[in-house]
Order: C-alpha cells, then structure tokens, then sequence
C-alpha cells in the first residue's frame, strides 16, 4: 500500500512517494519508520516500489550483490533488468509465482513501480511490461489520487518536485493506506 509519483518537466526527473507502511492490519506511520525507503538508487536512476514491502529488501541485496544486472536507462534496459533478475527471484529469493497457473502467459514477480533515470520516466508491472511515459504516472492504491492531482497541476508554473510532491500529499489526505512524510529526488534528464 502505497503511492509512487514520477513525471518529467522541462530537463528534470522527479520521482516522489509517502512512507507509510502496513504490516497486515497495522499501518506504521512513515514519521517513524528509519528503513526502508520505498525509493531505491541504483546508478543515477531511481526505482520507486508499490506492493509489498519484502520488494524492498530483495531488490536492496540484488542491487549490492548482481549491479551488474541493472540498466534503468531505457524501456527496453529495464525489461532486460527484470528478465535477468527474475531466476534469481526464484531461487535466491523464494518468489512464489504461479507457475501452474494456466490463465497466464508468463510467470509474474509481483512487483509494481516507476522508475527515473536521465534516459526517461517508465512504470514496470509484475510481468515485466515496461511503459516510457512524457509527462507523469503513478503506481500503488493511491494512483487514481496522485493522478488526478498530477493532470490538475502539471500545466502550473510549478517545479517537477512541487508538482509531485502535491501529488503524493493528495493521495496522502484521501487513501488511508498512504501517509506522510514524502520523500523526492529529482535528476537531470538527458538532451
């Protein structure tokens, strides 16, 4: 449960998200929680993550032990990204996927979000689609919020990190399972 924010504005990249977190009933509030971020560097990009919050700690050792695995800087680098790492999920990992499953094509690793890097702005989802966008999008149970806000003030004379850090606080007010505080980074993106 969470919300994620990236759009690109002018040169710059913002991606920006809340800190609440939930452990099955309980929501733990984001003033007090130190680890983990919900917000991964890797490179000069960023990696925003929605769902479950074991994501976070798999793709943290995946990035410390295999960086060489990762390329944020494109659509098609990303889906690589997940396709490289995906038999490592199964095997180091335990990813439970439902392979026996005949309804789908391919098996998921359950993973939700965007991504920033001076390349562009992309959301990924479970199966590993990749999707470059050219303004904004946003990822988790607070996306319908965040995007509403986000076509409401992207058109303003109002930075990317204004832009999406409103964002981020209007999912904040009206989905419960979102909270403050935000955090934002900001990149330059490439000519």
């Amino acid at each position: 449960m969470t919300v994620i924010v990236a759009l690109r504005k002018g040169h710059s990249a913002v991606i920006a998200s809340d800190r609440q977190i939930s452990h099955g009933e309980i929501s733990v509030p984001g003033a007090i929680i130190r680890y983990p971020n919900k917000i991964l560097a890797i490179d000069g990009a960023y990696i925003g993550l929605a769902g479950n919050i074991a994501h976070q700690s798999v793709l943290r050792s995946l990035i410390a032990t295999h960086p060489e695995l990762f390329d944020l800087s494109s659509a098609a680098g990303i889906f690589e990204t997940f396709r490289r790492i995906h038999p490592l999920l199964r095997s180091e990992y335990h990813l439970l996927s439902k392979a026996n499953d005949e309804a789908q094509e391919y098996e998921s690793n359950h993973m939700e979000g965007l991504v920033i890097s001076p390349g562009g702005v992309f959301s990924f989802l479970g199966y590993r689609e990749v999707t470059e966008y050219g303004t904004y999008w946003a990822a988790g149970s607070g996306s319908s919020f965040a995007l509403g806000a986000l076509d409401a003030l992207y058109a303003q004379r109002r930075s990317a990190r204004a832009v999406a850090e409103a964002a981020v606080a209007t999912a904040c007010k009206f989905d419960t399972a979102c909270g403050p505080p935000i955090e934002s980074y900001e990149i330059t993106l490439q000519a």
